[in-house]
C-alpha cells in the first residue's frame, strides 16, 4: 500500500466530510474503482461529479435515476476538495496578515469553524479557524484556513 501525502489525505478527508453516509474508506474505494491505484494528485483531479454520484448511488455503480440523499451541491463541493481547489466563501472575512506589535496588550482567541459563521468545528478536523484578537479598545478578526496551513 502506498502512503498518501499529507495534502492528498487532507483533500480526501475534507471531501468525505461533506458526503453524508460516506466515510473516508468508502470514498477511497470509489476513487480506486473510478481512477485506479495508487491515488495521486493527477488521479484526484480526474474525479468527476458523475464518478462520485454513480459510485455512491448503488452497489452496481449505476445512478438508476435515484436520489442518493447527498445532494448535488455536496458532491460538487467534494469534487472541488479532491481537485485541491479553494472555494471562496462570501461570508468569510478577508485574511489579514499579523505583524509584530499589532494591537498591544491584547489576546488572540481561535475558534474552530466548518462554515465560517458558526462555532461548529472540532480543532482536530475543522476546515478553518477564526482568530479574533481582542483588547479593551478594539478587536479584529482573522481567518486561518487549515488546508493552506498543511500544504
Amino acid at each position: 500500500m502506498t502512503s498518501l501525502s499529507r495534502d492528498l489525505a487532507l483533500r480526501i478527508a475534507l471531501a468525505a466530510r461533506v458526503l453524508p453516509g460516506v466515510d473516508v474508506q468508502r470514498l477511497i474505494e470509489i476513487m480506486h474503482d473510478k481512477v485506479g491505484r495508487p491515488l495521486d494528485d493527477e488521479k484526484l483531479k480526474a474525479i468527476t461529479v458523475t464518478n462520485l454520484k454513480t459510485g455512491i448511488g448503488s452497489h452496481d455503480g449505476e445512478e438508476d435515476g435515484e436520489d442518493i440523499g447527498i445532494g448535488l451541491e455536496n458532491i460538487k463541493l467534494a469534487v472541488r476538495y479532491l481537485w485541491g481547489e479553494e472555494e471562496g466563501d462570501e461570508n468569510m472575512p478577508n485574511v489579514q496578515p499579523y505583524k509584530d506589535g499589532d494591537m498591544p496588550e491584547s489576546i488572540r482567541i481561535a475558534i474552530a469553524s466548518n462554515s465560517g459563521q458558526l462555532l461548529n468545528g472540532h480543532f482536530g478536523s475543522c476546515i478553518r479557524f477564526l482568530v479574533y484578537q481582542l483588547s479593551q479598545q478594539k478587536s479584529s478578526e482573522r481567518t486561518f484556513i487549515r488546508s493552506k496551513c498543511l500544504r
